[in-house]
């Protein structure tokens, strides 16, 4: 089953590659797909670092609350929220 990659987790990732292993040891000591450890770097980049957990992290965050925005249906509908202020 798929899951997201936690806090934790990225440190960990950060720490093996940093020692040196390869995506394929690194996915395996986590117990994830090293395609995963693949996307993981590269869609959290940071200049002139290999990776970053900390700052992998906060971009992961990011990309979430703004992925949700469209299904917020209060933030996105003034009279409704108005509505149940009033009750």
């Amino acid at each position: 089953m798929y899951s997201h990659i936690n806090r934790e987790k990225r440190i960990a990732l950060g720490a093996l590659l940093s020692a040196g292993h390869s995506y394929a040891d690194t996915a395996r000591s986590l117990g994830i797909h090293p395609s995963t450890v693949s996307r993981e770097l590269k869609r959290n980049p940071k200049e002139n670092v290999r990776y970053h957990a900390t700052h992998a992290d906060l971009l992961a965050k990011r990309r979430r609350r703004v992925s949700k925005k469209k299904f917020r249906l209060i933030e996105n509908d003034p009279d409704l929220e108005k509505k149940i202020e009033e009750k």
